[in-house]
This record gives C-alpha cells, structure tokens and sequence, in this order.
C-alpha cells in the first residue's frame, strides 16, 4: 500500500515539473508581460512569511479534493511556469538559471512542490477509490495526515522564503557598500559599457557570446541606481526595476521607426549610461 502511494507521488511530481516547464517556456508579449508584473507587483509588494504560507496554502489544499483537485493542481503547475515567463521578460536575468531551479535548487521551493505533489496524488487517488465504490472512511485518515503534512511544510517554506529573501537584501545591501573604497570615496561608474559589449546589438542575447554578461551589467546598473533611490529597500528596488523595465518596454512598442529588439537594446544601453547612482 506504502509502496504504491510513493509511487503516484514521484509519478506527480513528475508530472508537476514537466506541466511547469512547458509553461516557463511560453513566450508572452512585453504587454502581457507588463500587466503581469504589475498585478504581481500589487499582491507580493508587502507580503510577509504568514502571507507566504497563506498564499501558498489557499493553493495546495484544494489539490486533495477528488478529481477537481488533480485538474487544479496541474493548471497551478502550468500558471506558475507561465508567471516565470512573464517575468523573464521583464527581467532577463532569471534566464541565466534553468526554470525548474526555482523548485528543486532552493529548500522552500523542493517543500512546496513536495506539498502540492502530495495534493495532487492524494486527489487521484481518491477519485480511483470514490469510482471503484472503495470504503471512502479507509481513505479519510491517510488523507488528512497529508493536509497536516502539507499545512506544516508550506508553514515552514513559507518561513523559510521570507528569511532568504531577507537575507540575501540584507547581503547585497551590504555588498554594494563594500564596493565602496576604503577611503569611502564613492564609486565612480564608466558612462561606456566596456568594449566586449559593443557587438551586442539585439535584446536576443543569446545570439552573441557576451551578450548575457552586459545584460548582467545592464541589470546591476539598473538595480543599484533603485537601491539608492529608494534607501536600499530591496523590496520597493526590486519594483523599481520591473518598473525600468516595462517603461523601456512600452517605449519600444510605440516607436515605429526601429525594430523592437533594435530598440530594446538601445534603451537598456542608454539606462547603463545614465543610471548611475548617486554617492
């Protein structure tokens, strides 16, 4: 019996990642994009840990209903992987990283595809037994040890999110002053992206072999100049980003005398030349 329901848990699992991948692969307009971000921006601006575990558990438990739960589990997979789409759009460097890294390279992120994988099954496999005509009252213990295994996981990813998302504002807070020389002198930024970037001329940056390291460039450029707007509130930097981003976007799509990618590129370029952060 064990055996078997670890089964249809790897089995769903399986089927989770595969559903959330091929939804991280759409390819949505810079408007879809843009309204994303912002109905994103509006949820997650002041989210805490118990809004983590709140959100997050809203959409885990109904996975266990019968049926039901086994359709809304995939589609939350495919939603989910969709939302990674949008915002590689908005902000490029998310592609540098596999999209299933997001579920199985950070601890909260394996807690939760644990816990809705458990959903999921279970939601299969009381359907199996409500069309077999199976003692339902065998199924009802099973099934709840799982919700409580799934409320304490989300408890704990939910926790455990915020922390490192804590953590690490707090580290590159601390690293941006740590570019600062030990006479404390400000920085001092070159208006010019360096040499190996000149080839560099679609927002498709993987058609050019630097073209991920100026992105890179481009994006730190952009990100320290909202850190030092907003006093190195990495939450309110982080809109202030998506911000730049959609600005440039919209921009693009109303010039009509250059090609989109065309213009993309010279808007990013000409955001590393003047956004520079104040000492």
């Amino acid at each position: 019996m064990y055996k078997k329901r670890i089964i249809w848990f790897f089995v769903f699992m399986g089927m989770y990642s595969l559903i959330f991948q091929i939804g991280s692969m759409s390819e949505p307009t810079g408007e879809e994009a843009a309204a994303f971000m912002k109905e994103f921006e509006a949820v997650t601006g002041n989210i805490d840990a118990i809004g983590l575990f709140v959100h997050n558990t809203t959409i885990s438990l109904p996975m266990f209903i019968p049926g039901i739960g086994l359709g809304w589990g995939l589609f939350s997979a495919w939603s989910t992987g969709f939302a990674v789409a949008n915002i590689a759009v908005q902000m490029p460097m998310i592609l540098e990283k596999p999209a299933l890294s997001i579920l199985y390279y950070s601890p909260y992120g394996f807690m939760e595809i644990v816990a809705y994988s458990l959903g999921i099954s279970r939601s299969f496999i009381l359907i199996v037994g409500i069309i077999k005509k199976k003692d339902l009252k065998s199924l009802l213990k099973p099934t709840a040890i799982e919700i409580a295994i799934v409320i304490g996981l989300l408890f704990a990813a939910g926790f455990l999110e915020f922390y490192l998302i804590e953590t690490e504002g707090e580290q590159e807070i601390l690293d941006n002053q740590k570019e600062l020389s030990e006479n404390n002198e400000p920085i001092t930024y070159s208006s010019d992206l360096p040499e190996s970037c000149d080839g560099v001329t679609s927002i498709e940056i993987g058609l050019h072999p630097t073209g991920e390291e100026c992105m890179k460039l481009i994006n730190d450029r952009i990100f320290a100049y909202c850190m030092t707007e907003n006093n190195d509130d990495e939450s309110i930097a982080q809109g202030c980003r998506a911000q730049v981003f959609m600005t440039m976007d919209q921009n693009c799509k109303d010039d009509e005398q250059a090609p989109y990618d065309t213009c993309m590129m010279s808007e990013l370029k000409q955001s590393y030349q003047n956004l520079i952060p104040k000492p």
